[in-house]
């Protein structure tokens, strides 16, 4: 069975491309699966890739339905490939190819200036009109959504074509089952895919005692309700404490998860620190593929971040690590690997409370991974059973 995964796959934040290599393992781990085939869903073919030109729209916060049906046909008319080929005929040559159409994984249940809302209503109609039923593998949900994203996000989901919808946390699965209450009967809570990253890719040998994961203030300020007036100035200011506390305890380096942004910043917190105490911090380069990020994660001994992804494959190597909370996401990957104890709630991290939690550190339950890495492996077979087109469950009748 050749299976097709549509997803952010290429993004250059390579936690996307964590969960498509995790996803494909366990696929192919499984009993059905003999090819695993991508389709970005914005029109990338790689990591260098650019892909679908102009789509980013940014708008104000109203979310008038006159308003949204323009941001709607202003997405739809710029949906194209770089070299010119039209992102729907592609999906559809894709689809045709294809015995297994898997929607995820990733925060893709967003309404991010609808793109991809507008994106997976376009996979789900293209999927129906090839009579091929669609799964939702490993979702996150995200905790507001327009008007038009909702109805939207309600179609495509209450679609008959659409057979399961496994989200990759409990708190995605609530909201979901609470907005669209339809899809009840085919939503299951599982985990991210991430957490077979070990088995997915090389463990480095330890080089440094800590790393630092560090992230654009962008991604922060869109993200975090209480936190959207926070100055760049000022979040430089605290990563340049908290290094200052923990080079004096540990050989400490900076990292980001690949986004050319994270990587801007990580270095005006670099030159930050040179100014202020004469030399400078270890910046390791730009991860450009999920195997490089996950070869610097596992080359530290304990990391603290605020990417989901740097936080999931520091588990996955049992690297402990601290999460810097921006995103409900990662309450609730903290909580799922029950270490909520190690999360700081706030984007801004305070050097004294990460210091505290790193003295007390401890590495994560290697029970309970193996118990996440076997729902996963369950979840995917039981995803590519129901997205293969002689499936039937007991409420398609």
């Amino acid at each position: 069975m050749k299976a097709l995964i549509c997803a952010e796959v290429y993004s250059a934040n390579l936690g996307d491309g964590v969960i498509a290599d995790c996803l494909t393992h366990a696929l192919l781990s499984g009993p059905f699966a003999s090819e695993v085939c991508y389709f970005d869903l914005a029109g990338r073919s790689g990591y260098s890739s650019l892909g679908i030109r102009g789509t980013a729209i940014r708008a104000s916060r109203r979310h008038s339905i006159a308003f949204d049906a323009a941001r709607v046909a202003k997405v739809v008319a710029r949906r194209w490939m770089p070299d010119g080929r039209s992102w729907a005929s592609n999906l559809r040559r894709s689809i045709k190819a294809s015995d297994a159409l898997l929607i995820g994984g990733g925060q893709l249940l967003i309404d991010n200036y609808l793109e991809f809302p507008v994106r997976i209503s376009d996979v789900v109609k293209a999927a129906r009109a090839q009579s091929k039923n669609v799964v939702f593998a490993f979702c996150g949900v995200g905790a507001r959504w327009g008007r038009v994203a909702s109805r939207l996000f309600e179609q495509s989901l209450c679609d008959d074509r659409v057979k399961l919808i496994a989200t990759r946390d409990a708190r995605s699965a609530e909201r979901l089952q609470h907005r669209i209450p339809g899809v009840s009967t085919k939503t299951i809570a599982v985990a991210d895919p991430g957490v077979l990253a070990d088995e997915v890719y090389t463990r480095s040998e330890k080089q440094f005692d800590l790393g630092l994961g560090v992230t654009e203030i962008g991604v922060l300020r869109r993200h975090s309700e209480r936190h959207r007036s926070i100055s760049t100035e000022a979040l430089i200011e605290r990563w340049v404490e908290l290094a200052r506390l923990c080079c004096q305890h540990y050989e400490t380096a900076l990292f980001t998860n690949g986004s050319p942004k994270d990587d801007q910043f990580a270095r005006a917190v670099a030159d930050a620190f040179a100014s202020r105490y004469g030399h400078r911090l270890i910046l390791l380069p730009r991860a450009t593929r999920p195997a490089e990020l996950a070869a610097q994660i596992s080359s530290f001994r304990m990391i603290v971040s605020h990417r989901l992804h740097a936080n999931i494959l520091a588990y996955a190597f049992g690297v402990p690590s601290v999460a810097l909370g921006w995103d409900d996401k990662l309450d609730s990957f903290m909580s799922l690997t029950e270490r909520s104890h190690m999360l700081v709630r706030s984007p801004l991290p305070d050097a004294h409370e990460v210091a505290r939690l790193l003295d007390g550190i401890s590495e994560p339950d290697v029970a309970l991974h193996r118990v996440l890495k076997a729902r996963v492996r369950a979840a995917a077979a039981e995803l590519l059973s129901a997205a293969s087109a002689e499936h039937t469950r007991a409420y398609d009748t």
